[in-house]
């Protein structure tokens, strides 16, 4: 029937009789597929190390347990 629908901005229905049909729809994605409008970059990831009791440490760590955090996700971290 050569129609055209935005799903995005409704609903479609439709009446045909049963049965299977290998082209009865074709879906196409937009300009815009995703719904999102920007995505920032990722630059370097920043992690911190931190000991146990809190405070930030920096450059190799020695053997022990640390908190990681990395992107906003926390971690434990063994080191041996």
């Amino acid at each position: 029937m050569g129609v055209t629908h935005d799903l995005s901005k409704g609903g479609y229905t439709f009446t045909t009789e049963s049965g299977v049909f290998d082209s009865r729809f074709v879906l196409m994605a937009g300009a815009d597929p995703t719904g999102i409008d920007y995505a920032k970059p990722q630059s370097e990831t920043a992690v911190s190390m931190f000991s146990l009791a809190g405070v930030r440490t920096q450059g190799k760590q020695q053997a022990g347990v640390y908190i990681m955090k990395k992107n906003g996700v926390t971690t434990k971290v063994v080191v041996r």
